[in-house]
């Protein structure tokens, strides 16, 4: 086909997309809740380690052992004082807006990428002036690069980094990439061949921190309220397709470049919602296991973990 369409052919590819979406949905349909961990064996998961035995036959003895150590810890630890447990408790309050901070902050980046997403191929095909089949290369490129860059995160986090250390970090770096489109313009137009990568790079941090996003949705939302929390996924498309249309009107109004510069703005305000996550959620997964449970660390420090 090349670089000529017509509506045959692009109703056909239309079709197959439409075959090939209504075949993943059909695999949602072999999903069982009720092999999914509950959430005290996810905390007893998070706190044996990587190294803890799987063989049920352990379970006596791990269990002995987590007796021990937590008659051990009351007889001769060091108790929490009064304040320290009001600290908690106030800490504990304060984790209850973790999934409210994530939503907002949702909507916060939907309202910003909806005004673009949708226009950057009209961008490179009428300002840089490339082919739509160069157009379709670079959106191969970006899905595997988003792949390679969510890895990246992971790695990055597990490190002792901090999950929302991670994704402020990430995310900053692809805002910035956005700020340089707009001011590098000219630059940029006339070299595709730097321009693609800017872009590509962009996408691909703008998008790999989502695995990390719903890890601490997840954390710290009690299982039986996940569905309410991830219904409000729809609210946040709601406003994605609205600022689309936001995105067009200043696009015909004044240029892209102007409307690229607008998103940017409003997705750096969305960097700074996830500050308000950094003294609630834990660097490290460990930690939010051990506060949940606290004899999990005196069981790991036994022997029983790493």
């Amino acid at each position: 086909l090349g670089d000529e369409w017509d509506l045959v052919h692009l109703r056909t590819v239309l079709y197959v997309g439409l075959a090939l979406e209504g075949s993943a949905a059909f695999i949602m349909f072999f999903f069982d809740d009720n092999k999914s961990l509950d959430e005290d064996e996810e905390i007893q998961q998070a706190s044996s380690g990587p190294n803890a035995s799987g063989d049920p036959n352990d379970a006596p003895e791990k269990v002995d052992e987590e007796i021990a150590a937590t008659a051990t810890s009351d007889e001769g630890g060091i108790q929490p004082t009064e304040e320290e447990e009001d600290c908690d408790d106030a800490l504990q309050k304060r984790r209850k807006l973790i999934p409210i901070i994530l939503c907002l902050q949702s909507c916060v980046f939907a309202l910003g990428s909806g005004m673009t997403v949708k226009f950057f191929p009209l961008f490179f095909k009428e300002e840089v002036g490339m082919s739509p089949s160069q157009v379709q290369i670079i959106y191969v490129l970006v899905p595997i690069t988003m792949v390679l860059f969510s890895g990246v995160g992971e790695k990055i986090s597990s490190t002792g980094f901090g999950r929302v250390q991670t994704m402020i970090l990430l995310n900053s770096l692809g805002v910035s990439c956005l700020f340089a489109m707009v001011f590098a313009k000219k630059y940029l137009d006339s070299h595709p061949l730097i321009l693609v990568p800017v872009y590509v790079l962009r996408t691909a941090l703008m998008n790999s921190t989502y695995p990390l996003n719903e890890s601490i949705l997840m954390d710290f939302v009690p299982k039986n309220e996940r569905a309410r929390w991830k219904s409000l996924d729809s609210v946040v498309s709601f406003g994605w397709c609205g600022s689309a249309a936001l995105g067009g009107w200043l696009t015909d109004k004044y240029d892209y470049t102007f409307t690229f510069l607008i998103t940017a703005i409003i997705q750096s305000v969305g960097v700074f919602c996830f500050f308000a996550l950094v003294p609630l959620v834990p660097r490290k997964e460990q930690e939010l296991a051990n506060a949940a449970d606290p004899s999990a660390d005196d069981v790991v420090e036994g022997g029983t973990g790493r």
